[in-house]
């Protein structure tokens, strides 16, 4: 695998996903997707990733503010609760993206509503399955619910690849850039 930049946002609440990619590929990073089914029209995007690594080691690493920050684009806010807590990315002064956890049942599903801050489109919802395989663990991000066709629709089809690619980074224990 390719070593991944982890690029973290810092232009606020205006920067989308899209200037992020823009700018690594202007810096030669590699930008890698995995097996993607972006389903345009539906408002939907599924995202899945073969990890050689146990269940219960995925999930810390998606659910742990401390395992989270080192690869995603802006900082999760804190551990990810049960149903009905907050969930954030960004800093408490400036959320980037928040929502609220649906369903938590570790190691194996995790649901959550999912917005831009500052947008006034609806809610989205992103779900996370991890089932164990003889490699490890597979993984598979569905983000459905939002409008197809928008820049919402755009950040999300680049964001969820170059998260992924971070997160198998940190898992094989490499340092983010």
């Amino acid at each position: 695998m390719s070593r991944v930049a982890h690029l973290r946002l810092a232009g606020g609440p205006g920067t989308t996903i899209r200037r992020l990619v823009l700018a690594g590929l202007a810096l030669g990073l590699a930008v890698t997707c995995l097996a993607v089914v972006n389903q345009k029209d539906s408002g939907m995007f599924v995202h899945e990733v073969a990890l050689d690594h146990p269940v219960e080691q995925v999930w810390e690493a998606i659910t742990r503010k401390s395992a989270v920050d080192r690869y995603y684009l802006a900082p999760l806010g804190a551990d990810v609760g049960t149903a009905g807590a907050e969930i954030f990315y960004g800093t408490a002064a400036q959320k980037l993206i928040v929502g609220r956890v649906i369903e938590s049942k570790a190691p194996r599903q995790l649901v959550h509503s999912f917005r831009f801050a500052g947008e006034n489109e609806p809610d989205s919802v992103v779900t996370y399955a991890l089932t164990a395989s003889a490699a490890g663990t597979r993984l598979r991000i569905e983000h459905r619910g939002y409008a197809p066709g928008t820049e919402r629709h755009s950040d999300i089809s680049l964001g969820w690849p170059i998260i992924t690619d971070g997160l198998a980074e940190m898992l094989a224990g490499h340092p983010p850039r």
